[in-house]
């Protein structure tokens, strides 16, 4: 259920961000999502590339291995567990630029793995912010849960604001 929500939002941020959202080996029954459309991967447009991207992948395919590994799984018996090929695996785990975001989310998050190596380089990217790569090493499980524990905070305090009534401060109890 959570890893089907993250893989369409990732999908969403690949199209919106203009970055791969098709490899064909990756592709689940035969099709790619291509501005909205489903189409099969012989007829998916090239795939564009950004040297950010490709770092992303990259480091992201390696974390993917190393958890896969310490966690005693091969590559056949993770991949079914998944649900993707052995041989699309081999290519997320290389960090081929084709695979796609969502697959690597998807094994991040069966490994119980932080995602932030994934989507702290989009956030930088999408400020027009060079992101330092220095930054992709660790892990990003802390920041994690102080970013959402941020975001949860105002988006409380903005709600709070608009259901409270504007007589409400003018109450003598509250002076």
């Amino acid at each position: 259920m959570t890893i089907g929500v993250a893989r369409s939002a990732i999908v969403s941020i690949e199209a919106f961000l203009v970055f791969p959202v098709v490899g064909a080996q990756g592709c689940r029954g035969g099709l790619v999502l291509h501005e909205g459309k489903r189409m099969s991967p012989e007829r998916a447009p090239a795939v564009t590339t950004s040297p950010l991207l490709d770092f992303v992948k990259e480091m992201s395919g390696r974390r993917i291995e190393q958890a896969r590994r310490r966690s005693g799984l091969t590559q056949s018996q993770f991949a079914r567990e998944v649900g993707i090929s052995m041989r699309w695996l081999r290519e997320i785990e290389a960090g081929n630029p084709s695979s796609r975001l969502d697959d690597h989310v998807v094994c991040a998050q069966y490994l119980r793995l932080s995602t932030g190596h994934i989507f702290l380089p989009l956030l930088f990217s999408s400020q027009d912010m060079e992101f330092p790569r220095e930054l992709s090493y660790g892990d990003f499980s802390e920041l994690e849960r102080e970013c959402i524990d941020l975001i949860a905070e105002r988006n409380i305090k903005r709600i709070q604001t608009k259901l409270t009534p504007r007589w409400w401060s003018k109450r003598p109890d509250k002076a």
